[in-house]
């Protein structure tokens, strides 16, 4: 597949890379600004696309600008880079399709692409519509060329949003969960939806993902705690953010969207960093933002600081997987209770976090991302929720 082909430059970057100041993202991006595009792009670890598809909201609603890709660049570029090697690359802005669902598919076609060279596709949308899109490049067979490959891999989720996105009728901004959640053949596994404010959550909304035995953990829950969404985040393959779950004071919103309510600029990059020391998650998407309602390009700043915690947190991943013989880890053997059944927790000494063996009866044991609370339940004789929920999904 030719990326070329699917992409335009950004012309509205702050440096030229010859011209940017040393120590700088801009200095040490490889950016397609102008002429060929980069075919060096297989050597970086994290690449930047740009997504400006604003088809698919609803028709009273503001147009997602087409230059809010390039805002968020222009906040970006000039911070400085940090630990590690920092590889990455811009490939701009991928051309719209015909439709909104014709763009959506382009998205998938790179997604697969970038992911077969191991390298992580860092989106900037656009509707949280393109969602599908981000997804559907995990349902590529090993050819490369058959979306919606019956025998694709289980793929596990994880969304920040204020709401379910659940709908059955309305635009595609308001709708494309449940088009995922119907999708056949069905790949996505597990879903972890962050940040959900109640009152702009129905009832049957709630109650239906709860039936799917999915995690949904409220903002208040995050306001209390924001690290317990860290083992969620570490056990998906995919992170979908929409700017909407953030208070209009980290990132201005359109009138009727503004809230006071919401994540933090500080919280966002703290998921983030989450995000990107997961060893498992293979892209992150930032749907939404409106550089129109954003004078001072104080959401662009955010959206950009919260970037650059992922990027960071991807040069602090641990370099192994938890396993019995490795000094990077701890195992613990927790009996419980008045049962014969003992939990296995794995602990990373440096990073803090801990895995817990599952064995379901009817599928291959797996390594669980949890929490220190897990481990803390388990020594008091409790069994922990996070185990629960794997068995009922098995």
């Amino acid at each position: 597949m030719n990326l070329a082909l699917l992409f335009e430059p950004s012309r509205t970057l702050p440096f030229e890379s010859d011209t940017a100041p040393a120590g700088t993202l801009a200095a040490r991006a490889t950016v397609y600004r102008s002429g060929p595009f980069p075919t060096d792009w297989t050597s970086a670890d994290l690449a930047l696309l740009g997504i400006a598809e604003p088809r698919d909201v609803s028709a009273d609603a503001p147009s997602l600008e087409l230059q809010g890709p390039d805002a968020i660049r222009a906040r970006l570029y000039p911070l400085t880079t940090g630990t590690g090697a920092w590889r990455v690359a811009d490939l701009g802005n991928l051309r719209p399709g015909p439709t909104p669902a014709d763009t959506a598919e382009r998205l998938a076609e790179v997604v697969a692409v970038l992911r077969r060279h191991n390298v992580l596709p860092i989106i900037l949308g656009g509707s949280h519509a393109l969602t599908v899109g981000q997804h559907g490049g995990y349902e590529y067979g090993p050819d490369g060329a058959t979306p919606h490959y019956a025998a694709a891999p289980p793929v596990r989720a994880a969304v920040i949003d204020r709401g379910f996105d659940v709908a059955d009728t309305g635009p595609a901004a308001v709708t494309w969960l449940r088009e995922l959640l119907l999708r056949e053949p069905n790949h996505l596994l597990t879903l972890s939806h962050l940040a959900s404010q109640r009152y702009h959550v129905t009832s049957a909304e709630a109650a239906a993902l709860e039936k799917m035995y999915f995690d949904v953990v409220r903002l208040g829950t995050l306001h209390g705690n924001l690290r317990t969404a860290e083992p969620l985040l570490r056990g998906a393959d995919w992170l979908s953010i929409d700017i909407g779950a953030c208070a209009h004071a980290a990132i201005p919103q359109a009138p009727g969207a503004a809230s006071p309510f919401g994540l933090s600029a500080e919280q966002l990059s703290q998921l983030a960093w989450y995000a990107g020391l997961s060893r498992q998650l293979s892209s992150v998407g930032f749907y939404g933002y409106q550089p129109a309602q954003d004078p001072l390009s104080l959401g662009a700043m955010t959206i950009a600081t919260a970037i650059w915690h992922l990027i960071e947190g991807y040069y602090h991943r641990p370099r192994h997987a938890p396993r019995e013989d490795s000094a990077d880890y701890i195992r613990h053997d927790i009996p419980l209770a008045d049962s014969t059944e003992t939990l296995v927790f794995y602990q990373h000494h440096q990073t803090e976090q801990w895995w817990l063996l599952v064995e379901p009866p009817a599928a291959a044991a797996h390594l669980l991302p949890c929490a220190e609370a897990d481990f803390q339940a388990a020594l008091h004789g409790e069994i922990p929720n996070c185990w629960v929920q794997a068995l009922a999904r098995s």
